[in-house]
């Protein structure tokens, strides 16, 4: 067991910076933001949020176990996994969850999609990482070249500057 924990530890920590990400998307809330969603509730974010058109699958960024599948109060249908060495991620506001908890999940594999419902309150999907119980940036680990700010989104520019001539 133990060996087998420290598989699925090299996985996620040596591939450190070169996560694929959740979703390709826009980020629209760094970790430790503060910020306050749609019901005035104002909250320091111990992860990121990330943009993504409805109907996109969720995919898991390393190999591991599903540890928790299903509605979280405060963070709506939510997937747990654990990827071994206490390194954990934790992917909320799913529109629908498509995994089980006990079920082995391998890197790039769905385990929800994404909806506008899902995030009625809050804006994106939201995504934290966590060692033991410590929550860590997750742009350290996400490749960045998947990612995009707001500041770099098209329908953020004004609108002479996201014509093509």
């Amino acid at each position: 067991l133990k060996s087998k924990n420290q598989t699925e530890d090299k996985n996620i920590s040596t591939d450190k910076g070169n996560l694929r990400p959740p979703v390709d998307g826009v980020i629209v809330t760094l970790f430790q933001e503060e910020k306050v969603n749609k019901l005035g509730v104002s909250r320091k974010s111990m992860g990121i949020e990330l943009q993504a058109p409805d109907d996109t699958d969720i995919v898991a960024v390393g190999d591991g176990e599903v540890i928790f599948a299903a509605y979280l109060r405060g963070y709506g249908n939510t997937v747990i996994l654990h990827h071994g060495f206490q390194y954990y991620t934790v992917t909320a506001r799913i529109e629908k969850i498509l995994v089980t908890k006990g079920q082995k999940i391998k890197r790039d594999e769905a385990i929800g999609i994404t909806g506008s419902t899902a995030t009625l309150f809050d804006e994106g999907l939201y995504f934290e990482i966590r060692h033991n119980n410590e929550p860590l940036d997750p742009l350290l680990w996400l490749n960045p070249n998947r990612l995009k700010t707001a500041n770099e989104h098209p329908a953020n520019l004004p609108k002479e500057e996201s014509v093509v001539q």
